[in-house]
């Protein structure tokens, strides 16, 4: 529920940055925000799935028969563990670029 939260209004920002793109929005700021949408947007998708491969109860009773599968752990350890710490540290490195530039244009004013 929360990924599809990120999900939509990360969309939401890459639509309105994309479409107001030629406009007024040729700052490096907004730039910083499309790639931190887009990386949020990314790893919001593969945190969806990462519920294949997670039991939800304590005793394992409600647990999905996918999650034993060697293909699940493959996805798991690929795109869950490797892949969505890759985005999660894109995500924050443009974050601080986009934290670094507004210093830098309150610097400048």
């Amino acid at each position: 529920l929360i990924s599809l939260a990120g999900i939509i209004t990360n969309f939401f920002t890459i639509l309105i940055i994309w479409k107001n793109k030629s406009k007024d929005l040729k700052e490096k700021f907004y730039e910083f925000l499309f790639l931190n949408s887009i990386y949020n947007v990314l790893y919001c998708l593969i945190s969806i799935f990462n519920l294949l491969s997670e039991c939800l109860t304590v005793n394992g009773i409600y647990c999905s028969s996918i999650r034993t599968s060697i293909y699940a752990q493959y996805f798991k350890i690929i795109f869950i563990v490797y892949l969505g710490n890759i985005l999660k540290v894109c995500s924050n490195l443009t974050y601080i670029a986009m934290i670094v530039n507004r210093f830098v244009l309150i610097g400048n004013e």
